[in-house]
């Protein structure tokens, strides 16, 4: 905040605000830093603004349309409306925070409402596609044991739905009962158990087994040829190469396993949302209720199994 002049006061209330949601709030690495660098962009629009050393006085005397102008220039600047709704959710912690920590109210901002988003339909892979990278992943790299690693998260994707910064953070002391099941710490530091299928536990046998590095209990499960904890782009770009290869869908990527995950998995559980809501470790059904707008073969099932009106057979 070098271009930004604020008063000292405000600079304490900054820190202290960190350190609560950090601490206090336990959001995760990504949530806090994308806070912190919305407030700065806020702080510096002010300052820009009104051309005057930034203060909680000066916050809190803030308009309605003090507010309103800063999210114009961001929309603007072409800043997409997913990112200002989250800017708008950092001001508001922000501004609850001064308020019961410094008692400054300001009812501006709490007139301001997030827009909705229509959130565009997960896109899943063919269960053709999925198969393919299951079986062609490991032949990508030149290196024997970084393809059996590549394949045991490939497998832990997709047959169990994670999300790759939740494969990526494993520790071989998340595998209990013998590698039969697995803990997974989720967004918001919420935990959930998974059973692993014995393909899923087989894969990853092989990858320990070959290994050059030492697997310890409380060491990360899966590494990059350095002897580092692997990186997301590094398995990223094997999914690109991958894609390049087998001529799959633009949108392929490790997430898409997770996509294609809960949709393969609902179009043969008989709709059971709720289950489905837990292996994913979706806060909100709702998130897991987008799934069914895609798999129209398994609605159309449904609403001729189940519709009283349906048409009875002579």
């Amino acid at each position: 905040m070098q271009s930004i002049r604020i008063d000292k006061i405000l600079q304490d209330c900054l820190k202290n605000w960190v350190t609560y949601i950090d601490v206090n709030l336990k959001y995760s690495k990504n949530t806090t830093n994308a806070y912190i660098t919305d407030i700065y962009y806020f702080l510096d629009f002010i300052f820009k603004h009104y051309e005057e050393t930034v203060t909680l006085k000066l916050l809190g005397e803030l308009e309605i349309y003090d507010f309103r102008s800063f999210l114009a220039y961001r929309k603007k600047n072409e800043i997409a409306c997913v990112s200002n709704n989250r800017t708008l959710s950092s001001l508001k912690n922000f501004y609850k925070f001064i308020k019961n920590e410094y008692g400054i109210d300001n009812h501006g901002i709490n007139r301001l409402k997030i827009a909705k988003l229509h959130k565009p339909l997960p896109r899943a892979l063919s269960v053709k596609s999925a198969v393919e990278i299951l079986d062609v992943i490991d032949s990508i790299s030149k290196v024997k044991w970084v393809g059996q690693r590549d394949k045991a998260v490939t497998y832990l994707l997709y047959g169990c739905g994670l999300r790759i910064s939740e494969a990526l953070n494993l520790k071989v002391s998340d595998f209990k009962d013998q590698f039969d099941k697995v803990i997974v710490l989720g967004k918001g530091n919420k935990e959930r158990e998974l059973p692993l299928l014995p393909v899923i536990k087989k894969q990853i046998m092989q990858y320990m087994s070959s290994c050059p590095y030492n697997l310890e209990w409380n060491s990360y499960m899966f590494w990059g040829e350095k002897g580092e904890k692997l990186n997301a782009d590094v398995f990223r770009k094997t999914i690109r190469k991958l894609k390049a290869k087998l001529y799959l869908p633009d949108h392929t990527s490790p997430h898409s396993l997770r996509h294609s995950f809960a949709t393969h998995l609902l179009a043969n559980s008989d709709g059971d949302l709720r289950t489905i809501q837990e292996l994913l470790g979706h806060r909100n059904l709702s998130t897991t209720q987008r799934y069914t707008k895609i798999d129209t073969n398994q609605l159309m099932k449904s609403f001729v199994a189940f519709h009283p009106r349906k048409v009875q057979k002579n």
